[in-house]
């Protein structure tokens, strides 16, 4: 069973982090999720993996394990948001949605009509009584 790999990313420690015969992943102990792969040819990606997804970052050279974990706080905001919006969307799946009557043709429901007859009434009834005052 292989072991975990966790380790506080920084310039020395990812280039301390060798080529092996298999890629491999060190997971950073600062932000959740944030990883270094290292691939059989030594190459050095900064990852993002969240609820099965991996998300690349940049290539170590290129890349500082700082701005690595900048990118990889962004991207965990943008996962939260979108899982949260794919949670509502499910909620809200069986609720009908809102149709505009066809009869009325401006895009407003059928009982906007008694609602705009209901504060007209309002309206007359409250002229009504200020002029017999």
């Amino acid at each position: 069973m292989p072991f975990l790999r966790t380790a506080n990313l920084t310039k020395a420690s990812v280039a301390h982090a060798v080529a092996q015969r298999l890629a491999y992943r060190v997971w950073d102990e600062k932000v959740p999720g944030l990883c270094l792969r290292v691939l059989p040819t030594g190459r050095k990606i900064y990852e993002l993996s969240s609820k099965g997804r991996h998300v690349p970052l940049g290539a170590h050279p290129d890349l500082s394990p700082r701005e690595a974990r900048r990118r990889a706080m962004a991207e965990r905001q943008a996962f939260d948001l979108t899982n949260f919006l794919q949670g509502a969307a499910k909620h809200w799946q069986g609720v009908p949605a809102l149709t505009p009557s066809p009869s009325v043709g401006s895009g407003t429901t059928s009982n906007a009509g008694k609602v705009i007859a209901r504060i007209k009434r309002a309206k007359a009834r409250k002229a009504r009584s200020t002029q017999a005052a």
